[in-house]
């Protein structure tokens, strides 16, 4: 369990991340490429991440609503892809 919750502090940790990084971009606050460049590395890896470790893993425990959130968040994630390359 405790592994479970490690994992959610982490996922966590990335969202709160990224969402400063957009607060600053939205602000103004330092320089925009870099930030941008930010963005994209974090929700990279963070993506990359839940793709290898965390949706296999929702899959066989939630048989076929596993399959279903996973491809739902799958969809998400290729969205989200495909908006990161406009940046």
């Amino acid at each position: 369990m405790r592994d479970l919750h490690d994992v959610a502090t982490l996922i966590n940790a990335d969202h709160r991340l990224v969402e400063t990084l957009f607060q600053r971009l939205e602000a103004g606050q330092g320089d925009r490429r870099a930030l941008v460049n930010q963005v994209i590395f974090n929700l990279a890896i963070h993506a990359g991440a839940e793709e290898q470790r965390i949706y296999p893993a929702m899959k066989d425990a939630f048989e076929a609503d596993g399959k279903d959130v996973v491809a739902e968040a799958l969809d998400e994630h290729q969205t989200m892809k495909d908006a990161l390359v406009v940046l």
